[in-house]
Formats: C-alpha cells, sequence, structure tokens
C-alpha cells in the first residue's frame, strides 16, 4: 500500500512539472513572430550592407581607371609667349578723324484718323417747325421767346431762309463745346475739319474745334454732305455763303474749292449714300501721306 501511494505522489509531481514547462499557445504565436522578425531584420542588414558597398566599389574601380598622371613641365608652358611690344603709330599718317554725316531723318507720317460727327440739336427739332416765324417781327428784329434760343442770331442776307437753315439751340451749342472737350482730353485734336454748309453743321464744327482748343483750323465747306431733304434741291440754295459766316466769326476756309461743287436735284437716298462714299474716298486719298485727324460734321 506504500508503494502505491509513492507511485502516486510521483505521478502527481511529474504531471505538475508537465504543466509547468509545457508552452502555451500565445507563447507559440510569440516566439514564431519573434523569429520571423529577426530573419527579416537579418535580411534588412544584408541588403543594406551591400547598397552601401556598391558606390564605394564604384568609386574604387572609376579611380582606378583613370589614375593621375600630372602633366609635363613642357606642355603647361606650350602656349605661353612672352609679350610683344606694341608698335608705336606715326600719329602724323593717320587721317584726321571726322564724323560721318548723318542724313536728317523724316519727320514720322502721323496716323490717318477720321472723326464723323453729326451736328447737335437744332431749333426746329425742340420748338417745332413755326419756330422762325416767332422769332421775328414785321420789321425783322430777332425777338428771343425761348430759353432754348441763344441771345443773338447770325446775321444774313434773307431772314426767310432760317425756316430752313436752321441754327442750334443753347443746348446744342453747349454739347458741342463738351464734344470737343471730351475728345482733347482723349487725346484727339482737328488738323482738318470738313463740314456740310449748313448753319446747324457749322455752328458744331465750330464748337468742338473751340474745345479742342483748335479755333485756328479752318473750316473746309463741303456741299456733298448734306442730306437733301425729301429731295429738295432748291434747299441748298438757302445756306449761308463763305463771305456771310466769315463776317459771323466763324473760321471759314474761302480758298477751299469743294471736291464736288454741284449736286444733282431729286437725289434719292442711295444718290446721297453713294455721293458720302465719293468724298470720304476722295478725302482719303488726298491725307493718307500726310495723316492727321480729320473732323468730319454732316447731318448724317
Amino acid at each position: 500500500m506504500a508503494h502505491h501511494i509513492i507511485t502516486g505522489n510521483n505521478n502527481i509531481d511529474s504531471r505538475r512539472t508537465s504543466l509547468i514547462n509545457m508552452p502555451t499557445n500565445n507563447q507559440i504565436v510569440q516566439e514564431a513572430y519573434d523569429y520571423e522578425m529577426k530573419k527579416l531584420m537579418e535580411r534588412e542588414r544584408r541588403v543594406r550592407a551591400v547598397q552601401q558597398q556598391r558606390p564605394r566599389d564604384n568609386v574604387l574601380v572609376q579611380t582606378q581607371n583613370t589614375p593621375y598622371v600630372p602633366p609635363a613641365i613642357d606642355e603647361i608652358y606650350e602656349y605661353v609667349q612672352e609679350p610683344q611690344a606694341t608698335p608705336q603709330l606715326d600719329r602724323q599718317l593717320l587721317p584726321p578723324r571726322t564724323l560721318a554725316a548723318v542724313p536728317p531723318q523724316a519727320s514720322p507720317v502721323k496716323p490717318l484718323r477720321i472723326i464723323i460727327i453729326r451736328h447737335a440739336e437744332r431749333a426746329d427739332a425742340v420748338l417745332g417747325s413755326d419756330w422762325s416765324k416767332k422769332s421775328f417781327d414785321r420789321n425783322g428784329r430777332y425777338i428771343r421767346f425761348s430759353e432754348h434760343l441763344p441771345d443773338a442770331l447770325p446775321t444774313r442776307s434773307y431772314l426767310h431762309h432760317y425756316v430752313i437753315d436752321v441754327p442750334l439751340t443753347n443746348r446744342g451749342r453747349l454739347h458741342a463745346l463738351k464734344t470737343g472737350k471730351t475728345l482733347f482730353t482723349n487725346g484727339y485734336t482737328a488738323d482738318i475739319c470738313y463740314t456740310s454748309p449748313s448753319l446747324r453743321c457749322v455752328q458744331s464744327a465750330n464748337g468742338i474745334l473751340t474745345g479742342m482748343s483748335r479755333k485756328s483750323v479752318s473750316m473746309r465747306l463741303e456741299p456733298c454732305l448734306f442730306e437733301c431733304y425729301l429731295n429738295d434741291f432748291k434747299r441748298t440754295l438757302c445756306f449761308m455763303t463763305k463771305d456771310e459766316l466769315a463776317a459771323n466769326g466763324y473760321n471759314i476756309d474761302k480758298s477751299y474749292q469743294a471736291f464736288l461743287s454741284f449736286m444733282r436735284p431729286h437725289d434719292s437716298q442711295v444718290d446721297y449714300y453713294e455721293r458720302c462714299r465719293t468724298i470720304m474716298d476722295m478725302i482719303t486719298e488726298r491725307h493718307q501721306a500726310t495723316g492727321g485727324t480729320i473732323l468730319i460734321v454732316a447731318p448724317i
């Protein structure tokens, strides 16, 4: 019985020892993980060692393939020459120094610019077609019956011509002056001026030139710029003459000869367009070589 007891105790101790020494599942997994990590680290260390060794080998190979050979002394001083003395020139034999004649530069041609403007506000457009009947009494004295009319009208031979050849209103004269100032502010000043001989166009051109500070530019009267109203040729006979306009203070070029000094009676609207095209071609051809800014005022 004692033997069995001892044997039983030995079995119990051996079981306890085996239980203590037996690894668990977590320990097995951890050991496998550590082993794999060591293998990876060792492999990475070897790769780095190989990469660090390659550039050193390349440098060694390059230095061995191209050994340094010091140049010989003769090769260093092969192209070195002693400085030679500069020969002295006899200044008496040299020709006198003269400046080359510079040809005078031709003045640059200005670009050709054409400004076409319609006349400003006319009196009959504001006061009606019978404005002239209210403006003069039986003795021909001027009556300023509206604030739109100026203090005085230009003097002319026949007062009844005002029915057809109407002047500008005060607002129209002011608009023409402001238009000239605006053009002047933006760098546009007229060198030449063509205008229709109608009074409203002459007054508009005069106001624009005054606003441009170009009152010295004389106006060239061009009858073909006028549009015949209702194809009535007789209306063109009501214009003021050059002498009459000049006597009223307008700067008119009396020596100017119009491109087309006559107008066909009963012109149609198409004829007027063709006439304007012909005039524009003539003006462009005349001033193409000299250039400049051309102001054209017409009842367009």
